[in-house]
Order: structure tokens, then C-alpha cells, then sequence
């Protein structure tokens, strides 16, 4: 298993998500809310994503094995962090819950 390779992938996966988080933050701010909700995670998703994918592995190769746990990796973490501007804005109180509503989207 090429571990170097599947963390380097998951560090793509959090930084085009902490990206991607700019639109809803961007939205926030045109109607006037609170961006806290989604700069807290957005900042967490950068800042793994830059951790995760400082140094390029030196093994590229990429077998099934490693696409499987990057894809099951990715959904759980992804979903772990998409959830949580609905636990901090607070329209979700429940972790669970807002967990729950993160991975059925």
C-alpha cells in the first residue's frame, strides 16, 4: 500500500474543498451573515490540504487498493468536515444530525 500516495491525494481532496468553501462563504456575505460557519472549516481543509501535500511521494503508482481507501477516506473526512458549519452557525445543534444531513447530500 502506498500510504505517501493516499495522503497526498486526501491533502488534494482538503484543499480543493477548502477552495470550494469560498462559494457558500461568498454567499454568506452577499446576504449579509455570518462567515464564521464556514471559515473555521475552510481554514482546517487548507491547511491539511498544504500539510498533506507538501512533498509529491516518490512512488506515483496508484492501484485499486489505494483508489479505494482514497474514495471511502475522502467521503467519511469530507462529510466530517462538511458538517460542521451546520454545528457551529448552529442550524444543526446536533453532530450527529448535521453528520447524518452532510453524508445523505
Amino acid at each position: 500500500m502506498n500510504y505517501k500516495m493516499v495522503f497526498y491525494i486526501l491533502g488534494r481532496v482538503f484543499g480543493a474543498t477548502g477552495a470550494l468553501m469560498s462559494i457558500p462563504m461568498d454567499c454568506a456575505i452577499i446576504y449579509k451573515e455570518s462567515t464564521v460557519p464556514f471559515i473555521v472549516p475552510m481554514a482546517i481543509c487548507l491547511i491539511l490540504g498544504i500539510l498533506l501535500t507538501h512533498r509529491m511521494p516518490k512512488k506515483k503508482d496508484l492501484h485499486a487498493r489505494e483508489s479505494f481507501v482514497c474514495v471511502g477516506l475522502s467521503w467519511i473526512l469530507m462529510s466530517l468536515v462538511g458538517c460542521l458549519p451546520f454545528v457551529i452557525s448552529g442550524a444543526i445543534p446536533s453532530f450527529i444530525d448535521a453528520f447524518f444531513e452532510t453524508v445523505s447530500g
